[in-house]
């Protein structure tokens, strides 16, 4: 049986792709997507830490967390599945297909690529 573990994401890319996901989302879109995906939220609603951050920094920590938690960076992988999958993407597609984009060019360092599904 092969491994599918995921060689865990550098700090940088974790930020970008933060900042890509958090620019394509609401406050409360985000925080859906992000109990979709099953992530650790260090900085969600009614923690104290949480208030004042920005989209991106409460995704970035909450990327942080999970990924460290599980070891590799399978749950980033995820996340872009989750937030870019095309019944919640509906309604943004031009926006979408920019954040894809960004993505992959993102994610090609590390040798992923966004389909059109997420």
């Amino acid at each position: 049986m092969a491994d599918k573990s995921v060689q865990a994401f550098s700090a940088g890319t974790i930020e970008a792709v933060a900042k890509v996901i958090g620019d394509l989302y609401s406050g409360s879109e985000l925080t859906r997507v992000i109990v979709e995906a099953k992530f650790l939220d260090p900085l969600g609603e009614g923690d104290p830490l949480g208030e004042g951050q920005t989209k991106w920094k409460r995704l970035a920590a909450a990327m942080h967390a999970t990924q460290a938690r599980q070891g590799d960076g399978q749950p980033i992988l995820v996340l872009v599945r989750v937030a870019l999958a095309s019944d919640r993407i509906w309604s943004r597609q031009s926006e979408a297909a920019v954040a894809r984009d960004d993505l992959t060019q993102i994610l090609s360092l590390s040798g992923y690529a966004v389909g059109a599904g997420g």
